[in-house]
């Protein structure tokens, strides 16, 4: 009985440096860096990250609706590589070893020319084989 009594003035203690100084010391110092501080991710709070979050489902939809044949040949593997590389970034992933650089993209883009009827003989299907029924090997393997 006698610790019990003891123990609810030293959480009363408790309880007043916590209010009192704690609490005190970091409004301040949150005061201080929103007045000192030129850091834009630390100001903003809840309302930036749903701008950002927004931003990010934006490059999404986009990265959605111009995965066709159609939109690729309108905005090219250079268009479709920006967008991956803006939304690799949105994801705050490390772009540069995920993404293959500009140069990388326009060896590509003159060896697809060189070589046009290379691609259109055997369209492969997303397992890699050509395309025909599943579980037929391609002719000549």
């Amino acid at each position: 009985m006698l610790l019990n009594a003891a123990a609810k003035g030293l959480r009363r203690g408790i309880a007043n440096i916590d209010t009192q100084v704690i609490s005190r010391t970091v409004q301040q110092a949150f005061h201080w860096v929103m007045l000192y501080v030129d850091e834009p991710g630390l100001k903003g709070g809840t309302a930036a990250l749903l701008i950002k979050d927004q931003a990010q489902q934006r490059r999404q939809q986009a990265l959605a609706a111009t995965a066709n044949p159609v939109d690729l040949s309108i905005i090219g593997q250079r268009g479709r590589a920006a967008l991956l590389r803006q939304y690799f970034e949105g994801l705050e992933l490390r772009v540069d070893d995920i993404m293959p650089s500009e140069e990388e993209l326009a060896a590509r883009e003159q060896g697809n020319q060189m070589q046009p009827g290379l691609a259109e003989a055997a369209p492969l299907s997303p397992r890699g084989r050509e395309a025909g029924r599943e579980g037929e090997l391609p002719v000549g393997t």
